[in-house]
C-alpha cells in the first residue's frame, strides 16, 4: 500500500546525499523542502513516481549538478 504524504520537510539535517528510492511507495507529495543541507546533486530517479509535486525547495545547498530530465515527470511543478 502506498502512503499519501502532502508535504515533506527534510530541512536543516546536514544531508550530503539522498537515495533515489527515498519516495518510492509514497504518492501525492505536493511540496518538498530540502533547504539548508549539504546536497551537491539529486539522484536522477528521485522524482520518478512523483507526478503531483508542485514545489521543490533546494535553497542553501551546494548543488552543482542536476541530472538531465530529473524533473521530466513533474508536469505540475511550478517552483524550484
Amino acid at each position: 500500500m502506498r502512503q499519501m504524504i502532502k508535504l515533506v520537510f527534510i530541512f536543516n539535517y546536514n544531508l550530503h546525499r539522498i537515495s533515489g528510492e527515498m519516495f518510492s511507495g509514497v504518492k501525492e507529495i505536493y511540496s518538498i523542502d530540502f533547504g539548508y543541507n549539504q546536497l551537491t546533486t539529486l539522484p536522477e530517479r528521485l522524482f520518478r513516481s512523483q507526478s503531483a509535486v508542485r514545489s521543490i525547495l533546494l535553497h542553501h545547498n551546494n548543488i552543482s549538478y542536476l541530472p538531465p530530465g530529473i524533473f521530466r515527470n513533474l508536469s505540475r511543478l511550478t517552483t524550484v
